[in-house]
């Protein structure tokens, strides 16, 4: 499973995304995909979520509306909540989400915008973000291993790194 969004009415990143579907073992065809996301976009006019599904050379690809999120000011703050799960691994997104939806509700209804993860005081990700820590001018993520190697945290990472931030 893999979730993007659009950008000016085209998928942001979708190489990127494609590429780590792939590397999950997931078997689709690719210029398929890349079709139905044309159709399925064709005459957008505003900017959507896309969840694309791909298992056993099946693909199921839907579109909805941007989390509310992701509509507002950057600079706004968000809330989280913190939620201890022991032994907790994710290094693939796959359709077994139940404790990611679970947390995310547990969230929502004290009013936060996210539950970020963590194991015996080791932050790992969020049920539906990346993690990042600015700490002076530096910019930390938790290592991979545990956490789901995201497309947004592997472009931020590489960025910071560039510029000498990481």
């Amino acid at each position: 499973i893999e979730t993007l969004r659009t950008i000016d009415g085209r998928p942001a990143l979708l190489g990127a995304h494609i590429e780590r579907l792939q590397l999950a073992g997931a078997e689709f065809d690719e210029r398929a995909l890349r079709q139905e996301l044309e159709r399925q976009l064709a005459g957008a006019d505003q900017d959507v979520m896309i969840r694309i599904e791909a298992a056993d050379g099946s693909l199921k690809v839907t579109t909805g509306e941007l989390p509310e999120h992701a509509l507002e000011d950057p600079e706004l703050p968000v809330s989280v909540i913190l939620c201890e799960v022991s032994g907790y691994a994710y290094p693939h997104k796959s359709t077994e989400r139940a404790l990611h939806t679970e947390l995310l509700a547990q969230a929502t209804e004290v009013g936060a915008f996210e539950a970020v993860i963590h194991d015996e005081g080791q932050v790992i990700e969020g049920t539906r973000t990346n993690v990042f820590a600015l700490l002076g001018h530096r910019l930390i993520t938790p290592p991979l291993g545990r956490c789901l190697p995201g497309v947004t945290r592997s472009v931020i990472a590489q960025v910071a790194g560039e510029t000498g931030d990481a």
